[in-house]
């Protein structure tokens, strides 16, 4: 089972319904929900519309369930805000910039399992205003012409900034990601 970590994105059922039709059973959580986190065999971490540099919410209750998560060394997925929070808690650095809402093309810049079936490049939907710089330790796997860190990864940690749930071809990045838990 999936655990979906809510963050506050109105997508949340959609990336259950991507999970759903992958065969996968998954339950969503809010960030004060959640207690067993050794029950599930990965984790998604949700967007969410507010803003890291304009302090618009309290974070500090989602680093405590990252490390919690981290601590289980399960494969995390994180999505836009879930790829920041990632991002933060390795010390990137966080820039606020130009709205992207929109379809983006994504250039793959280190081959990984993560985009098999996709080519070397892709679109996906876009919708943030703010960016990371690549944490120490980890991989840059894709980018964009709007964002220099649109994919990361570290061990089974991985980051993305567009939005899967919300694009044509996001389903081959959910079986993608599911296929880590079966390979430990």
């Amino acid at each position: 089972m999936i655990l979906i970590l809510n963050a506050g994105s109105s997508a949340v059922s959609k990336i259950g319904d991507h999970l759903s039709s992958l065969g996968v059973k998954w339950e969503s959580r809010k960030v004060d929900e959640i207690n067993d986190v050794l029950v599930y065999e990965g984790f998604v971490i949700s967007g969410n519309p507010l803003l890291f540099t304009k302090n618009e919410i309290d974070t500090s209750s989602y680093f405590v369930v990252l490390e919690k998560l981290l601590e289980t060394k399960k494969p995390i997925l994180g999505i836009c805000f879930g790829h920041q929070l990632i991002g933060l808690h390795f010390e990137s650095k966080i820039d606020i910039g130009e709205r992207i809402k929109r379809e983006e093309e994504i250039s793959i810049v280190k081959e990984n399992l993560l985009f098999e079936g996709l080519g070397a490049t892709f679109f996906m939907e876009e919708d943030h205003e703010e960016f990371i710089t690549l944490p120490k330790n980890f991989e840059l796997l894709a980018k964009s012409t709007s964002c220099g860190n649109e994919a990361m990864r570290c061990g089974n940690i991985y980051g993305v900034q567009f939005h899967p749930e919300l694009s044509n071809k996001g389903n081959v990045i959910f079986r993608n990601f599911l296929s880590f838990l079966e390979s430990g």
